[in-house]
């Protein structure tokens, strides 16, 4: 109940008015975003400001009991080519994005849906 002793406006009609006009206003002034730059994938500003956050954050992990185990064993999970395969639908292309040790950044998969294996969950994909 303190609550709504502290937001009076919760629980009376005019509330979803009151929501509406609220959240627009964080969409009309919206803030820029100081970290833009890092989208430049490829400029030296942001490959260097990638590289000091890696030495920091491995440095504070490596740090940690048991660490070398903790990242063989993910390592071998991310590389190990025994994996579900998760399809997406769209008309008639089945698409999946696929990463592993030779496409770091991941690929785009597509197939016809009509040379696709896949077993058919009733009311699951259409």
């Amino acid at each position: 109940m303190k609550l709504f002793k502290t937001f009076p406006i919760i629980g009376t009609k005019n509330f979803s008015k009151f929501l509406t006009i609220f959240l627009f206003s964080f969409s009309v002034h919206a803030q820029e975003d100081p970290y833009l730059w890092l989208e430049e994938i490829d400029s030296k500003k942001s490959i260097d400001f990638v590289n000091k956050q890696s030495k920091i954050t491995e440095a504070k992990l490596t740090g940690v009991d048991g660490y070398q185990d903790i990242y063989n064993n993910c390592l071998e999970i991310l590389n190990s080519t025994d994996r579900i395969v998760y399809p997406s639908i769209y008309g008639e292309f089945v698409y999946n994005f696929w990463q592993d040790k030779d496409h770091a950044r991941g690929i785009w998969r597509r197939s016809p849906k009509k040379n696709t294996l896949m077993i058919i969950q009733p009311g699951r994909y259409f």
